[in-house]
């Protein structure tokens, strides 16, 4: 077993999901929404992490593309893990056919 020491993520959004064994991504700086629902005795919010990856080869993207499929994911907050949900139809694959693929992605937590 390897272990990999958590560093700060200051430069970025990072991920790990479970897909066989804990997979790692650091994403490019995510753009942050709160999003609030409920009555003026209960209110719930969310935050929303709005974040992409570019200039992938086919390796890394179908690497990648495990993150859709794992019912275990986590963005690394503050020095420590915190569950996270990606939205349905908030991921996008594109290959630009000059730099590669990119994939935007919409993460979910609660606050």
């Amino acid at each position: 077993m390897i272990r990999v020491k958590a560093i700060s993520a200051d430069c970025g959004t990072y991920v790990r999901w479970y897909y066989n064994g804990y997979q790692y991504w650091n994403f490019t700086p995510a753009k942050k929404t709160i999003i609030t629902e409920g009555e003026s005795f209960a209110i719930s919010a969310k935050q929303q992490l709005t974040t992409n990856s570019k200039g992938l080869n086919y390796t890394e993207i179908t690497g990648l593309k495990t993150l859709l499929s794992s019912i275990d994911a986590q963005l690394y907050v503050d020095g420590s893990w915190v569950n996270i949900n990606v939205l349905p139809k908030s991921q996008i694959v594109f290959n630009t056919q000059v730099n590669g693929y990119e994939m935007d992605l919409i993460f979910e937590c609660s606050l």
